[in-house]
């Protein structure tokens, strides 16, 4: 909170303040009470400023002197105690270079006098500054990355972690009594390598989880964070260098089919799942990347030097990795993308083609990991994984319902 003028004139002068007195001579004191904070204005501004402490007539008894002012060339014009009405300026160039400024304020009458059962200065007045910080989380393979960021203009160190300042704010939280409808909007400005940005052009290795919370901000340092949203991000847009991200706080739980388990010919289990019951360990492949080839379209990659984790290398043939997986790098840098195709493995060696490229593109003669998928089909289950006790759909189901019987009708056509 400051003080700030009126810009108005209180009162007219009606003779000069001389040094040291205090007792203001002015033509009319409607306009000004006891207890009114007053400043004393010339050309370059204010110059002195001061209470009245009583109204006598025309003379404004001050609470202390402002010092010596001619009535011809001074406005006394009254104070208010103001803070920002927003965190923003408003600037508009008129000509060139020349620019005007525009800035909003908000009176605080209520600090003038607090109330009894108030505290100027604790629980009105001069209160901590307030900041929000924003935790982006990804849980790749077991292991949790989470990006730090602040809306604060500065970076923010709360408890271990260090937050980085970005351009960036957030919406306000709708709720209902309806989960799947309590949401938030985040916006931020485009930054290369950002999970966010990853997610917009489709390169995040898992789905991101936000967390907003607020902190008490003294100096660099944040401290009694308060979580006031976390829900899974499900919708991006990117405009220039801004880009706008929806989060949702149940994710996409409430968009899943109902029921899970189905009646259906091909398996209800994903490959590696609890139901399943197959241990992704088993059936992991390594190999060397010998030629990533170049960035882009058609996305293939030749490996060599084929081998199984866990037991013998079975007879790879063609498309024998489709709808799996391929790993490429570790740690920060690890990239998982879908295998499309793949070529028969010929000496350890074959030719994988991929959904896309991944980020960051490897170089030569790297490491990468290999899994298979699976098409649900009863026959892969037992020829090529031999997992058929735990296959979850119902293979020798009719295509049809079989207690109900097509009814033909022939429709014999002419003229009239």
């Amino acid at each position: 909170a400051f003080w700030s003028p009126t810009w108005h004139s209180a009162a007219v002068m009606a003779a000069d303040l001389g040094a040291g007195s205090s007792a203001l001579s002015v033509q009319s004191a409607v306009g000004i009470q006891a207890g009114d904070y007053l400043a004393f204005v010339q050309g370059t501004g204010i110059q002195a400023t001061s209470r009245a402490a009583t109204v006598v007539g025309n003379t404004v008894n001050l609470n202390s002197s402002p010092g010596a002012f001619a009535a011809s060339e001074t406005v006394v014009s009254t104070l208010v105690l103001a803070r920002f009405d927003k965190p923003r300026i408003g600037l508009e160039f008129i000509a060139g270079s020349v620019a005007q400024g525009a800035v909003s304020v908000v009176e605080l009458p209520p600090e003038y006098s607090p109330a009894a059962d108030e505290t100027l200065g604790t629980t009105i007045g001069l209160l901590t500054t307030r900041g929000y910080i924003y935790e982006l989380a990804q849980t790749i393979k077991g292991t949790t990355t989470t990006t730090w960021l602040t809306s604060y203009e500065a970076d923010l160190t709360v408890g271990a972690n260090t937050y980085t300042a970005r351009k960036m704010d957030h919406g306000t939280v709708k709720q209902s009594l309806f989960l799947d409808r309590d949401e938030i909007e985040i916006r931020s400005e485009v930054v290369a390598g950002d999970p966010l940005v990853k997610l917009a052009t489709v390169q995040a290795e898992a789905p991101v989880r936000l967390t907003i919370k607020s902190v008490d901000v003294s100096g660099t340092t944040g401290s009694n964070d308060t979580v006031l949203f976390t829900g899974d991000i499900i919708g991006l847009s990117v405009r220039g260098s801004r880009l706008t991200a929806k989060a949702v706080s149940a994710g996409t739980v409430f968009d899943r089919i109902y029921p899970r388990f189905r009646m259906q010919v091909g398996c209800n289990h994903a490959l590696f799942s609890p139901g399943c019951g197959l241990a992704s360990a088993a059936w992991q492949f390594t190999a060397t990347l010998s030629n990533p080839g170049t960035i882009g379209y058609p996305f293939t990659f030749d490996l060599t030097g084929l081998a199984r984790t866990i037991g013998s290398v079975p007879t790879i043939t063609a498309g024998w990795f489709s709808g799996g997986w391929v790993e490429f790098l570790s740690g920060a840098n690890l990239s998982r993308r879908a295998i499309i195709d793949n070529t028969a493995a010929v000496s350890g060696a074959l030719t994988i083609t991929l959904a896309r490229d991944p980020s960051p593109f490897p170089p030569p003669f790297s490491a990468v990991k290999l899994f298979p998928g699976c098409n649900g089909a009863r026959t892969t289950c037992v020829d090529k994984f031999a997992n058929f006790p735990n296959f979850g759909g119902h293979p020798f189901m009719p295509a049809t319902n079989p207690s109900l019987v097509k009814v033909s009708q022939n429709i014999g056509g002419g003229k009239k």
